[in-house]
């Protein structure tokens, strides 16, 4: 945590001590001298960079004070081009601005050509106003085994207030993008305003937070030989086993699968997609945008399997955009095809490719009304 300090000025000198040979690790050690008077006192400052995946959260790479009180950081790295980095808050809404009060841009330091770097932060990006809708309301969950909670950000529909029926929950990945322009990493899929719109739909919604660097793990229920991975299965398991039975004990929910549905994009379209076919008596439709099914060879063998079994089977909406990467839309037909071989019935799929679409939250924004209806047409047949 950042401490008052009487001028708010620190230094920031980056020393770089090489060694050899080329490939061999280069300790960097960052001092902070300057940061603006309007830092929260309660901030963390990181660096993200091409060293660190581009993580604005990564806590390898937090400032921690030193016996000075200044912020130092100290990290090995192997990377054998210029480093690039950034300074953030935590998060990519909260960025290192000029004087100007314009976007700062990269850092580029070559440790090989230079090994002290001066530097001062003059401004953070502020946060933008929140845009949630008064029907969206914060909740937790405690995880088993950690004394940690995680955020649930849950959109009740306008006939919750005014009577006592039950209704229908989709469960969403990345519940820090579903809502709020304040929270989104790079905008809002606006899930509150389309349902505000589509008032027949009278459906819950329990947004599940993601773990910021821990996303990646949580998100995945197969490895990656350089991305790691792997607990996908047991966060899952954290959704259907604590999530779902606080949130039906808690809410006025219909609990039966066909009133059950999970949804998320890119990584989180891949864990709804383990998730519909892991659980099929649990969720009767799944929403699978953009899905990361570049993952792991191991995606095509679970469908194969999954598709073999008897009933229940869930629907699965399935949406990816023609100028998303080269293999989005292949990877994605390639994963239908061998469900529909494997006996799954087709009337249970819709797979819809937009030769426009890119990976972003604009293009999720835009599909979701069509998806979300689709979804909950047939779950009422």
């Amino acid at each position: 945590m950042l401490c008052k300090h009487p001028c708010f000025w620190f230094g920031l000198v980056l020393e770089l001590l090489l060694v050899s040979p080329a490939w061999a690790q280069i300790k960097v050690l960052l001092l902070l001298e300057q940061i603006p008077q309007d830092t929260p006192p309660e901030a963390y400052i990181y660096l993200a960079g091409n060293f660190n995946d581009w993580n604005p959260a990564d806590a390898r790479y937090r400032f921690v004070p030193d016996e000075t009180g200044r912020y130092r950081l100290e990290f090995s790295t192997a990377l054998e081009t210029a480093l690039e980095a950034k300074l953030t808050l935590g998060n990519w809404k909260q960025t290192e601005l000029d004087s100007l009060g314009n976007e700062k841009p990269n850092y580029r330091w070559n440790p090989r050509e230079k090994s002290v770097y001066s530097l001062k932060v003059e401004a953070w990006r502020p946060l933008p106003p929140p845009t949630a809708s008064p029907r969206v309301i914060l909740d937790s969950v405690r995880i088993p085994g950690q004394g940690q909670y995680r955020t649930l950000r849950m959109y009740l529909p306008p006939a919750y207030a005014t009577s006592q029926s039950r209704f229908p929950v989709m469960y969403m990945y990345d519940a820090q993008n579903l809502f709020d322009q304040a929270t989104a990493f790079a905008g809002e899929w606006g899930v509150d305003e389309m349902l505000d719109s589509l008032t027949a739909l009278q459906q819950i919604v329990v947004g599940i937070d993601n773990d910021g660097a821990n996303r990646l793990h949580e998100y995945t229920a197969w490895t990656h030989s350089h991305y790691g991975g792997g607990g996908g299965g047991k966060h899952t398991d954290f959704i259907v086993r604590v999530v779902k039975p606080y949130v039906d004990k808690a809410y006025r929910t219909k609990k039966e699968r066909q009133n059950t549905g999970i949804m998320g994009s890119s990584l989180g379209g891949l864990s709804a997609f383990y998730a519909a076919l892991q659980y099929p008596k649990v969720f009767g439709q799944a929403g699978i945008f953009s899905p990361s099914f570049w993952f792991s060879d191991s995606v095509q063998v679970f469908a194969r399997e999954k598709a073999r079994q008897t009933a229940p089977r869930p629907r699965l909406y399935f949406l990816v955009g023609g100028q998303e990467s080269e293999t989005m839309v292949p990877d994605t037909e390639a994963i239908v095809a061998i469900l529909e071989k494997e006996g799954y019935p087709s009337e249970h799929i819709r797979l819809k490719v937009n030769p426009r679409g890119q990976h972003n939250e604009a293009f999720w924004r835009k599909e979701l009304a069509e998806a979300w209806t689709w979804l909950r047409k047939v779950a009422r047949h």
